[in-house]
């Protein structure tokens, strides 16, 4: 594997004659228009600055979780109503709808994920919440013929109308949430970029994904692959395969964790760059992940949700890459 992106950080490089010709126009314009590329990175910040979801905008959506998980406790006795999507990655706009799942445990504490047994659990959801409907909800959908069933909510004016939907037992889901989640918090440039590629997107009308255009979700993950293998040196390690017990292998309603609790926390992120007197630069970083139980998903993993006896998991990664500016 090339140097400039070292094996270890188990990244598959571009190769270097289909990203050369973009870095070298890219080269060419800082040297020539260096007051605009500085003017373009401000409004880029100040972009994110004024369209990313504040704090407020967070606890209207906790607020709403929150009355919607008292009406499916009434119903199911091993039940979670959790954040996710772009709320939960910390990818969300202040606009942005609330995604939300609902997770309903069996006995032995798996998760039906066929499509019969999650219409009926979303069935039984959407006739309580008819009856029951909580004062922050205007109005309410079940979308029963959808590929992914989904309960629609429309919240109120006090609760900005905010749009909620709401799948069963997405699994797999809640986990991508989970790791595009440690790539935001990795490096601060993933929800500056996302947020400024999605501005763009939707500007040129390519971003539609009820027309069979790109969803926001393809934008990340384009986003993720330029940085991790177009960029040189590499800004994103390939987290899943570094910790494939953190992301891979989730423990998410196995035997060992009777409500999907288990999730882990990146805990330590330290990265420093030298240059010597040759031109070379040297990047050193680590990374300490640890597993904690709280609530599910990875928006809840703060201090305030983490119980007093952590799970004993600890993983540290370190690595070394040498380029040349």
């Amino acid at each position: 594997m090339d140097t400039k992106h070292p094996e270890n950080l188990w990244v598959t490089s571009v190769p270097e004659e289909e990203s050369s010709s973009v870095f070298e126009k890219m080269k060419n314009f800082k040297a020539e228009y260096p007051e605009k590329l500085a003017t373009f990175n401000r409004e880029i910040e100040a972009y994110f600055e004024k369209r990313s979801a504040k704090s407020q905008d967070l606890a209207v959506k906790e607020r709403v979780r929150d009355e919607l998980q008292k009406v499916a406790n009434e119903i199911f006795p091993r039940c979670e109503v959790v954040i996710g999507g772009s709320t939960a990655s910390h990818l969300a706009t202040a606009k942005s709808d609330l995604d939300l799942c609902l997770f309903v445990a069996e006995v032995d504490g798996s998760y039906a994920q066929n499509r019969d047994s999650t219409l009926r659990i979303l069935r039984r959801f959407y006739d309580s919440l008819r009856i029951n409907l909580p004062s922050s909800m205007a109005d309410i959908e079940f979308i029963h013929w959808a590929r992914v069933p989904i309960v629609i909510l429309k919240c109120t004016r006090e609760y900005d109308n905010l749009q909620v939907d709401i799948p069963c037992n997405k699994v797999n889901s809640m986990k991508t949430t989970h790791l595009i989640y440690h790539y935001v918090r990795f490096d601060d440039r993933v929800a500056k970029l996302k947020l400024a590629v999605k501005c763009w997107a939707t500007n040129i009308g390519i971003l539609n994904s009820m027309q069979g255009r790109l969803s926001s979700f393809h934008l990340t993950l384009m986003v993720i692959h330029f940085l991790q293998s177009v960029c040189t040196p590499s800004i994103l390690p390939n987290l899943d395969k570094l910790f494939p017990g953190a992301f891979e292998k989730a423990t998410f309603g196995t035997s060992t964790v009777t409500s999907a609790r288990a999730w882990i926390c990146l805990s330590k992120i330290k990265c420093s760059k030298t240059t010597s007197p040759s031109g070379s630069c040297s990047w050193d970083s680590s990374l300490t992940m640890t597993s904690t139980h709280g609530r599910i998903g990875p928006l809840m993993c703060g201090p305030q949700s983490v119980s007093s006896e952590p799970v004993r998991e600890v993983w540290t990664w370190t690595f070394k890459s040498h380029t040349k500016d």
